[in-house]
Formats: structure tokens, C-alpha cells, sequence
């Protein structure tokens, strides 16, 4: 397993189960929302996998290294593949999953990585976004991009 891939479906999990109390997921589970009643239940019983953490760990600090050595202070890229569904297409959890899995691949890797990013709407008739990313830590970077390109992009 990858390990953007790893982060998103068994150690986010595990820190939602951290935070909310394994007792209190337990006997709670039937009052969640489908996916994320889903995700919490891949990992409840599952031990951990620190070998996956320490390698995405690695990825971290080898992009931020590459992406200094670059000199890239920010980059822009589409912040979903394509527009939304209808909510009727996703009332089977198997079909939410693979939307959600899909629908965060642009900005998942982002999330993972420790890296900001913020998106601004296009003036389309589609509700679609511009992902605007930076190294962490570079929020006042990004918003002064945002700023220079809201007015470009007429939002």
C-alpha cells in the first residue's frame, strides 16, 4: 500500500478512534454516518503499522527537500477531477467511498504530506476549484498568491 494511500484509510482512522475513545466508537457506532462508520470499523480491531507511518514520514521530508532544491514556492492544480454527483448517485456506501476516494485525489497527497494549500471557485458554470499548494507552514505565502490571482480569475 502506498503511503498517501496508508494515511487515509487506516492511520487517519486511527487517530479519529485516538481522539473519540475506542468504548465510546464502539457503543456508538450504529449513530455515525455510513462512511465514517466504515472507515472506523476497518481499523477497531486492526494493530498498528508503524513500518507504513515511518515510510510516509520519509515521502515528507524527501518533497519538501525536492521541492526547496526546486525552488517551487507553490504550485496550482484542479482541487477535485470533476464536478459532484448528485447525492442520489451516493446513497450506497460503497459508491460514497469510491466518490470520496476519488473526488480527494488531488488533494489528498497535500493533507498527507504536511503541506497547505487553499482553493479559490472558477467562474465557470460548473462548481469546480483552482488548488492553490505550498510547503507547510507557507499559509501567508498562499494567501498572497490568492489574492494577486482572485482578481485575474474574476471570483
Amino acid at each position: 500500500m502506498e503511503p498517501v494511500e496508508h494515511y487515509f484509510s487506516s492511520v487517519l482512522p486511527r487517530e479519529l478512534l485516538d481522539t473519540l475513545g475506542r468504548t465510546r466508537v464502539e457503543h456508538n457506532l450504529e449513530k455515525l454516518d455510513s462512511l465514517t462508520r466504515r472507515r472506523l470499523e476497518s481499523v477497531l480491531h486492526e494493530a498498528d503499522n508503524l513500518e507504513l507511518g515511518e515510510q510516509l514520514n520519509r515521502l515528507t521530508a524527501a518533497t519538501d527537500a525536492i521541492l526547496a532544491d526546486a525552488a517551487v514556492d507553490s504550485w496550482i492544480a484542479p482541487t477535485v477531477p470533476c464536478t459532484a454527483p448528485l447525492q442520489s448517485e451516493l446513497m450506497d456506501t460503497d459508491a460514497l467511498v469510491r466518490w470520496q476516494a476519488w473526488a480527494s485525489r488531488n488533494t489528498r497527497c497535500i493533507n498527507a504530506l504536511g503541506m497547505t494549500a487553499i482553493t479559490l471557485p472558477l467562474p465557470t458554470r460548473q462548481p469546480v476549484g483552482l488548488q492553490i499548494a505550498a510547503r507547510g507552514g507557507a499559509e501567508a505565502l498562499l494567501l498572497g498568491v490568492a489574492s494577486v490571482l482572485e482578481p485575474i480569475l474574476n471570483v
